[in-house]
């Protein structure tokens, strides 16, 4: 039986002498009287696009205030505004139920990188956690970890002055990253005196949902067909700036984020809530020699949630954290100086009941069989705290050269301080193995056993446990600008080093342009580069924790007996010696020209990422554990084609960008092995003993082969505008982890012979989609700045596909968010 029921609620080493030899130059420059010297760096466009520069080499699309406003959505959420950019994917899970109803942003690819391979910045400096990147898809009932994301605080775009995104040719200033840059620009306060409030809404009555059923369930009576889920979002946010005196201006801001939603626990519904805060404080000051612009903001994330069908499970997770930065230019002469300050510190923590309890049905712990269970659980997995502190760093001078062709030396540096720390304040106990025995003595062990019923044989134990680590890091750059005729040149130096990989990382950035026909009217970009991806600091933290141990129990003469060691436990702990770091090459060709007085770009990229992390297993050693140990096995390409068109300015905006990519990874994250020589990295597919490593390439191989995305912002009048965009996603094939084992015979390893049973592996197809957004801004009156917003997600009300045609389950379809708006 095959069904698609719709559902409808509601609304619905040379290098280096080189640039780092020009100081000479400089001073005997500084003499000269004759150098002009530096304003305001002013970089011209004929091109009639605020997004894209038609003139420069570097691989950026900047998007402003207006820009952001005009396309950005109704949660408030920095990635979603990218989704006009080429070169940037999201995940696969980007338009399923539970994406759209969670208030964390959503995960972006640049240019074939894995999500946490990005450097997402706040005026230049990092927003990056060093707490899992990868962890974003671990789920909340984790034993020993926490969910994570590649951010480490959830900014609110409404603070932005612009979002720079670079997807290649990227500027020496930025390091560790292999993906993207996206750096994003705080917004200095008005010196006028404004005040803004406003908040939208979202509730799952306002919503289309279609329940999937693809599977013949007829004959099975405990189906239950897929049920809509009840949620609400909210966010609210209010700000006021005005100045201080004519140098000085503040802002201040509350933002909040909420979603509610319910889920079915024992047969009834309950709750789970997230929320995030935002609490900013913006000082500017300008002069017409010094601009300073310093940011605070404390932003902490909460989620309150349970495990399913699990008494007394009820835990808290807390996030976010605060983050202090200042931005300072200043002139010196002819130098023009950029420096950058920050401090930060976030949290994951997770606030739970200590023990887990997997009781089997009896009289006094039949909650289970009430709801029809086949046990009776409680409990939870204990707390957990995960934290990261970082002081940083940046100065960057650029300065100007009297030179025929030696136009501009660019120079700086970085250092970074970072500590991570990870405890368990307490043992926790996971209790399996429950034993009915209607005679059993407890004898003074109350909590895992029940006299006269049952017992526990078997618990695993995390140890209290506190790891702390630190992290320092230093970066120098130097960038020479060189013009030759019609040729423009930036030839640019990185040196990066950390005391946990001990490694010097070399990297060049080679970027020109040529001016086919001296006139700016097309213009031919190239690029030779290398990125270094950053440290890896939770595999530091991994290695300094303690791993897990088991214990085991039986009855003697029906009394139970006192908790022993296992000796065969098998515990894992971590290895991280020895580790090179990962590094992206990268070769990039492009053409820039204006048509239909647009900016038209047509672009090349080509990245090959080698000594990439990954783990393999060993055995066990002689001290009794195995190890999970980080190496270089891994790796990826990546080859891209777009096409970008964009026209906007201070009324209007509307483009469009169609790429094609080419994905082909060793393994999805550092927590996969690639070592084929253990026999747990063999799975089925397609009737074969396969590597996991050839499956995780079979995976990527396919991977979204043709992405494209419109949008168009439109005034229609003086008080109503229309912005609507559309994302298009070819089909693809990818593979899948599918269900049960598969015996494959009697196998030998080191001259003991086992049954092999290996996992399941099949292909999954994914049907093509194209999606249509809509926002409505309506401003009632033209004497008051206080606009109604509605925005429509989803607009046709077409399938996302985000369950595939072997799944059952709900997918989310045309759903809408009203807000106001109010300025004076």
């Amino acid at each position: 039986m095959k069904k698609h029921v719709p559902f409808y609620k509601g609304m619905n080493s040379r290098a280096l002498a080189l640039l780092f030899s020009l100081a000479p130059i400089y001073n005997n420059a500084a003499s000269d009287e004759a150098i002009i010297t530096p304003a305001l760096q002013i970089i011209e466009s004929n091109s009639q696009s605020t997004k894209v520069n038609t003139t420069n080499s570097e691989g950026l699309y900047s998007l402003d205030q207006e820009n952001i406003q005009r396309f950005q959505e109704s949660n408030g959420s920095l990635t979603e505004v990218l989704d006009t950019v080429p070169n940037v994917q999201f995940s696969d899970d980007h338009d399923s139920t539970e994406s759209k109803i969670s208030i964390k942003p959503a995960s972006v690819s640049i240019s074939g990188g894995r999500f946490y391979d990005n450097n997402f910045s706040i005026n230049g400096m990092s927003n990056n956690s060093l707490l899992d990147p990868a962890g974003a898809n671990t789920s909340d009932n984790a034993i020993n970890d926490l969910s994570g994301h590649e951010q480490a605080i959830f900014l609110d775009i409404d603070q932005l002055e612009s979002i720079s995104i670079y997807d290649s040719n990227v500027p020496v200033e930025y390091g560790h990253f292999t993906g993207g840059v996206i750096d994003a620009q705080i917004r200095p306060p008005s010196y006028e005196t404004k005040t803004g409030v406003s908040y939208y809404t979202t509730y799952s009555d306002w919503s289309d949902f279609h329940i999937i059923v693809n599977n013949d369930n007829d004959d099975d009576p405990t189906y239950e067909t897929p049920q809509a889920p009840k949620y609400s979002k909210q966010r609210f946010k209010i700000s006021h700036e005005q100045p201080i005196n004519d140098d000085h201006s503040l802002r201040l801001s509350l933002n909040q984020t909420q979603s509610v939603t319910s889920e079915l626990t024992y047969n009834q519904t309950k709750s789970i809530s997230s929320n995030n805060t935002g609490l900013s404080l913006t000082h500017g000051y300008e002069t017409d020699e010094l601009f300073i612009t310093n940011f605070f903001t404390y932003s902490p994330y909460q989620k309150s949630t349970f495990q399913k069908n699990v008494k007394g499970s009820d835990f808290q997770i807390e996030g976010g954290g605060f983050t202090a930065n200042s931005k300072i230019e200043f002139y010196r002469g002819r130098q023009t100086h950029n420096v950058s300050l920050a401090t930060s510190y976030s949290t994951n923590s997770r606030n739970a009941p200590a023990h887990f309890y997997n009781w089997k049905n009896s009289n006094s712990r039949q909650w289970g069989l009430d709801a029809g269970l086949s046990s009776s659980k409680e409990g939870g997995f204990g707390d957990l705290d995960k934290s990261q502190a970082e002081l940083s760093g940046n100065w960057k001078v650029s300065i100007p050269i009297q030179h025929p062709n030696i136009k501009q030396w660019l120079y700086g540096g970085t250092l970074t301080q970072s500590m991570a720390r990870f405890s368990r304040p307490q043992d926790t106990y996971i209790y399996s193995g429950a034993t009915i025995n209607t005679q059993v003595q407890c004898l003074g062990y109350t909590s895992d056993c029940v006299t006269n019923e049952q017992y526990f044989r078997e618990r695993k134990i995390y140890p209290e446990d506190s790891a702390e680590v630190s992290l320092s890091q230093a970066s120098i750059y130097s960038e020479l600008e060189v013009n030759v005729s019609k040729l423009k040149t930036s030839l640019g130096v990185r040196l990066d080093y950390d005391n946990f990989l001990n490694n010097i990382n070399i990297a060049w950035r080679t970027r020109g342009t040529y001016d086919w026909f001296d006139n700016n009217s097309l213009i031919i970009v190239g690029g030779i580069n290398r990125y270094f991806s950053g440290p890896l600091l939770t595999y530091k933290l991994r290695e300094a924790a303690k791993p897990f141990y088991q214990e085991y129990r039986g009855t003697t003469q029906n009394i139970v007996n006192d908790w022993e060691y296992d000796s065969e436990t098998g515990d894992y702990r971590y290895d991280t010696t020895n580790v090179r770091t990962p590094y992206s090459d990268e070769i990039t060709l492009s053409t820039k020209f204006k048509i239909l007085e647009g900016a038209t770009e047509i672009k090349a990229i080509s990245r090959v990422n080698n000594d990439e992390f990954a783990r393999t297993v060993t055995d066990k050693q002689d001290d009794g554990y195995r190890y999970y140990r980080l190496n270089n096995q891994g790796f990826s390409r990546y080859q891209s084609l777009s096409i970008s068109w964009d026209r906007s300015n201070t009324y209007f905006s509307y483009g469009f960008n169609i790429f094609w990519s080419k994905t082909k990874s060793s393994n999805d994250s550092y927590d996969e092995n690639v070592d084929a020589a253990t026999n747990d990295e063999f799975v089925w597919y397609k009737n074969e003993r396969r590597t996991l490593s050839e499956i995780s390439q079979l995976r990527e191989n396919f991977a979204r082969p043709l992405i494209g995305s419109v949008y168009s912002f439109i005034p229609l009048g003086k008080q109503l505008s229309l912005s609507i965009k559309g994302r298009y996603k070819s089909r693809y094939t990818t593979v899948v982890k599918g269900s049960g084992e598969t015996y494959t015979g009697i196998v030998d390893k080191n001259g003991t012979s086992y049954a092999e049973y290996l996992d399941n592996y099949e292909e999954k197809k994914q049907r093509a989609t194209m999606l249509f957004d809509s926002t409505v801004r309506w401003l009632p009156s033209s004497q008051s700045d206080i606009a109604l917003v509605s925005e429509i997600k989803n607009l046709t009300n077409t399938r996302t596909y985000s369950i595939t045609d072997s799944e059952d389950g709900i997918e989310i379809g045309r759903s809408f968010w009203f807000g106001i708006d109010a300025k004076w």
